[in-house]
């Protein structure tokens, strides 16, 4: 694809991502035969010129646009599967406020390749159409607050809360309903969204814990959720999606006891979610590739280690909703955060990601070969994952071990195997 990544067409604003692009972009959505679109956007300074002259090529095919404001991501989703209608979330998730993107589904769910590639060919003027009459202009509240109030109970808890300055700033009063809360990184300027805060950025809220009972972060368009418990300790993506698991099943909820993790999942986590019984599935990096199996094995939970994940409640990765889900489960449990996860005993890891202008020199045989002869050694007691990122120019090495000096030793060994090709 020339201009769409693993989640949209991304880049930095005014530049890659020029409002040009953007009008071309609305203007083919006329190629789908659909009259209905839904759009939202995050905090970054850019968002609201993006959204605006995306919205002018829409307009100009005859698609009827509904304008939800800043709204998180999977907000918007659920408004284009309720409203059987186009959706576009005008995002770049975790990256600096200088980056930007365009996020497309349909009826909820991401646009496949196929249609990708019909926009991409209308932006390149390969092919063209008659546009239609001018369509209508409406600005709405979005029914996602409902959507949230609905799965609320009240708790004791005392929570902190960062919302990294994004898009979930308007929502998180919320959690006034169910729990005392503390609100971090929550007046976003159109600049400081996911700066030193949020998800990727979990110093900001460990220095605010004293005194909280757990600690949760969003980023930038609140589709991933952190979190730290009241000792301090980070409890990511793959620890989370254990207790989903084990409160899902005891609900019966869980359709087939199964889980999809990706290859990124801790071994300690995959480890201790079979000896329990569990079905795990492994799949590559990507939320799509995780809905995309579990739509295959008729699975209804699966996810990240970054937070992404997906319940049998939700379409897509909800930070928000997974936030209540969480809170539920503590409360009704009645353990704290660290009680109910120092059981499971995770694998040390390493990631180091390089900035590189070819993300193909991973490719290359002998760093492959190198790579390979790695694995084996490893045998069942670790992993390596060496990927390029789908957003952004940089390669990320991942080295898993049960022993944390040879995850030094060997993602040092890979580093310096990479950067030769790079220098």
């Amino acid at each position: 694809m020339k201009y769409f990544g693993t989640d949209g067409i991304r880049g930095i604003a005014y530049k890659e991502l020029s409002l040009d692009l953007a009008y071309k972009v609305g203007e083919s959505l006329g190629l789908f035969n659909i009259d209905k679109l839904v759009i939202g956007i995050d905090t970054r300074e850019s968002s609201k010129d993006i959204r605006d002259s995306l919205i002018k090529g829409a307009l100009k095919v005859g698609i009827n646009v509904f304008d939800l404001g800043v709204i998180p991501t999977p907000g918007l989703i659920l408004e284009s599967y309720y409203r059987k209608s186009l959706g576009i979330m005008i995002t770049a998730s975790h990256n600096p406020y200088t980056d930007n993107g365009i996020k497309i589904v349909k009826f909820g769910y991401k646009i496949d390749d196929r249609d990708k590639q019909i926009i991409e060919d209308y932006i390149d003027g390969i092919i063209t159409y008659s546009h239609k009459l001018d369509g209508k202009y409406t600005k709405e509240e979005s029914n996602y607050i409902n959507f949230l109030s609905s799965n609320i109970i009240r708790t004791k808890l005392n929570v902190a809360i960062d919302s990294a300055n994004g898009a979930a700033s308007s929502y998180v009063n919320i959690f006034d309903k169910m729990a005392n809360v503390k609100y971090l990184s929550n007046n976003p300027d159109g600049k400081n969204i996911n700066l030193n805060c949020g998800a990727l950025h979990l110093e900001n809220l460990i220095n605010n814990m004293d005194g909280f009972d757990l600690g949760i972060a969003f980023d930038g368009d609140a589709d991933r959720i952190m979190v730290v418990d009241d000792k301090k300790n980070v409890v990511d993506g793959d620890k989370l999606i254990y207790l989903f698991a084990k409160w899902f099943k005891k609900h019966d909820l869980l359709k087939k006891d199964g889980i999809v993790l990706t290859v990124m999942s801790n071994l300690g986590v995959i480890n201790k979610l079979t000896l329990e019984g569990f079905n795990v599935i492994l799949t590559n990096v990507g939320d799509q590739n995780v809905i995309d199996s579990m739509i295959k094995n008729e699975f209804n939970l699966g996810g990240e280690n970054s937070g992404h994940i997906i319940t049998p409640l939700s379409l897509t990765g909800d930070a928000l909703l997974n936030a209540i889900i969480l809170l539920t489960i503590i409360f009704e449990e009645n353990k704290s955060l660290y009680e109910l996860t120092k059981d499971i005993i995770m694998y040390p890891y390493k990631t180091i990601n390089i900035r590189v202008k070819d993300k193909n020199v991973i490719k290359k045989e002998h760093i492959q070969n190198e790579v390979k002869k790695m694995k084996e050694s490893f045998s069942n007691y670790g992993k390596i994952i060496l990927r390029a990122s789908g957003t952004e120019p940089l390669i990320r090495i991942t080295v898993m071990h049960k022993d944390s000096n040879v995850v030094e030793e060997s993602i040092n060994y890979l580093v310096n195997l990479v950067n030769k090709e790079v220098i």
